[in-house]
């Protein structure tokens, strides 16, 4: 094993981050910043946030890895290539054991799931969605209490049934939050072909919300973040984990889906597309100010 996968498979830098995470508070860090810094970087060039699974493969990763059979061929395709599945898997690997540093920390999580309180009215608030919402996150909130104290006391099918519950609830949460964006952004795009669409938008599910189809989530995620997406949460030209289907209908769970590392995961895509939904609806915000001073 080479000394950059010793690091990796560590628990070293999440430990390192997840410091740092907790110190911004004290250093003045604005709560939303916190909470998407996260899942997200600030392009300063262009003065947005972007998705870290929005990023495209730098030209310098070797494209010699594309020639080379790392991956089961059922896991690459002509877009999923060896080195994207690479670097996905790094990513992945990364972002879920930083957010496992969080769960795991009793403060950590207390601040973790304030954040994300607060995104979620916003976002409730901005699109004149009912607020009932944000008494399931405390539903999360204690699920995930539960499982930080008692995940080495009890028996192993509780753990499972309480990481099942998790999973499913932050699968059907991104559906939401892509729903509640995508019927906003559709406002402002012309109405050609979306008949259909506006009268079903209560039968649409996941699939949808990150089918390129969707003009509104194409643009609001932008085609490589959907895309990877798709990887984790469902299937792009039958490549992908399809996280959402195994789980909503118990097919292909394997004991690794029902441990709290993977809830970790679940809930790094979570942040990741609840940060995305923040974003779009604080510059929403913005560009409204701006028009009424004008």
């Amino acid at each position: 094993m080479t000394n950059q996968e010793n690091i990796l498979k560590s628990d070293f830098p999440a430990k390192i981050l997840f410091k740092a995470w907790m110190e911004d508070k004290e250093g003045g860090v604005a709560p939303e910043i916190r909470l998407i810094a996260l899942t997200h970087y600030r392009n300063h060039e262009k003065g947005e946030y972007v998705a870290y699974l929005a990023n495209e493969i730098p030209d310098e990763f070797s494209k010699e890895l594309d020639s080379l059979t790392l991956f089961n061929p059922k896991e690459t395709n002509e877009y999923f290539t060896n080195r994207r599945v690479a670097q996905l898997n790094v990513d992945s690997m990364m972002h879920t054991k930083i957010t496992n540093e969080i769960i795991r920390n009793q403060k950590g999580l207390l601040e973790y799931m304030a954040l994300i309180h607060g995104a979620i009215n916003l976002i409730l608030e901005d699109s004149n969605n009912d607020k009932k919402w944000l008494q399931d996150v405390q539903f999360l909130f204690h699920n995930l209490e539960y499982i930080r104290q008692n995940s080495d006391k009890i028996p192993e099918i509780v753990i499972q049934s309480m990481c099942y519950t998790a999973d499913m609830l932050l699968c059907s949460w991104i559906e939401k939050l892509l729903k509640i964006a995508c019927l906003d952004k559709r406002k402002e795009l012309p109405q050609k072909g979306t008949k259909k669409k506006q009268q079903d938008k209560d039968k649409l599910t996941l699939g949808w919300w990150l089918n390129e189809k969707e003009e509104a989530a194409v643009e609001i995620l932008g085609e490589t973040h959907m895309k990877n997406l798709q990887k984790f949460l469902a299937k792009y030209n039958g490549v992908g984990f399809n996280y959402r289907n195994s789980l909503a209908h118990w097919d292909n769970i394997n004991k690794e889906m029902l441990k709290p590392i993977f809830v970790s995961k679940m809930l790094w895509l979570f942040t990741d597309v609840l940060n995305t939904v923040f974003v779009y609806f604080l510059e929403k915000r913005k560009k409204l100010k701006h028009q009424s001073e004008q």
